[in-house]
């Protein structure tokens, strides 16, 4: 049997049982994580500054470096020793605040606007640069993870980093907040329904994550996730099961290529933008085929 790389001590699991999160975990180096710092500075040097693309959420369908990433040794065994050996991908995402930009995340639960059968789901965040409390770090509310889902008004308000501006209407003693800084390299767990929020960025660094949301396999997609605008793709495979590189539900963490068909998926982010028209009907012949041979339902992309 092979050796768990990072399995949780029952005390960490107890700490995450009890507040809905464990901070910090070391996932990578120091030097690692200015590699994969690096990856993503390349990318935006060509591309802008990844928060205005598409690509700040599920960026592990185009960047083969994410997708490595959400396969990691480390984070898959803290993640089962929380969620057990059978894990989804959800999503990916990056949060990225430049240096007094005024971005911010008002306090919400995940959940809200998912639509997911169950709770069953974390996400698990990485600090490519530190991120501290000046910086924006995140901020939880312990324990509010044990709440059912709470209402949300969505605000659509001027810096705010989610998609609606949702903020959950729910009390919170900003003496009970606890913040997750973390160092390059570190990694947070939270629980899909904790509270949780982050102030601007009032220092002079640049704060990068990248983050992804796992699940069990009996979480599923049970509502279509609400979203500002309308969906531009589906992410799903006609080819398997297997199908992690197109986002469909099954997407197996372990012993799966990193990359099953980079150019096509690129091909057809891109088209998806060049020529929606074709791209609608290429997108509905994938969920029809998805669906009759996997009785799998495809998610929304963006």
């Amino acid at each position: 049997m092979a050796v768990k790389e990072l399995c949780l001590t029952q005390k960490q699991i107890d700490c995450y049982r009890t507040d809905g999160f464990l901070s910090p975990i070391r996932i990578f180096s120091k030097e690692e994580a200015s590699r994969l710092r690096s990856e993503l500075e390349c990318f935006e040097a060509a591309h802008g500054l990844v928060m205005g693309t598409p690509y700040r959420n599920k960026p592990h369908l185009v960047m083969t470096w994410v997708a490595e990433v959400i396969r990691n040794a480390r984070i898959l065994d803290a993640v089962e020793s929380i969620l057990g050996p059978n894990l989804l991908v959800w999503g990916t995402n990056f949060f990225v605040k430049e240096p007094y930009d005024g971005t911010f995340i008002s306090l919400h639960q995940d959940s809200t606007y998912w639509g997911l059968s169950r709770p069953e789901v974390l996400t698990v965040w990485v600090a490519l640069s530190a991120s501290y409390r000046s910086s924006g770090a995140m901020k939880m509310a312990p324990g509010s993870h044990k709440l059912e889902q709470l209402p949300h008004v969505d605000t659509f308000e001027k810096g705010n980093l989610l998609t609606r501006g949702q903020k959950v209407e729910h009390g919170v003693d900003e003496n009970d907040i606890a913040w997750i800084d973390l160092a390059p390299g570190e990694a947070s767990i939270h629980h899909v329904r904790i509270i949780h929020g982050s102030e601007p960025n009032s220092s002079s660094i640049s704060a990068k994550l990248v983050g992804g949301q796992s699940s069990t396999v009996s979480c599923s997609q049970a509502a279509a996730m609400a979203l500002s605008e309308p969906p531009q793709a589906v992410t799903s495979s006609a080819t398997s099961s297997t199908c992690t590189i197109y986002g469909s539900w099954a997407s197996p963490l372990r012993n799966c290529p990193a990359c099953l068909d980079r150019a096509k998926v690129s091909a057809l982010l891109i088209r998806s933008v060049i020529d929606p028209p074709l791209f609608e009907v290429e997108q509905r012949k994938l969920a029809a085929c998805i669906a009759g041979v996997s009785g799998i339902s495809p998610f929304v992309l963006w």
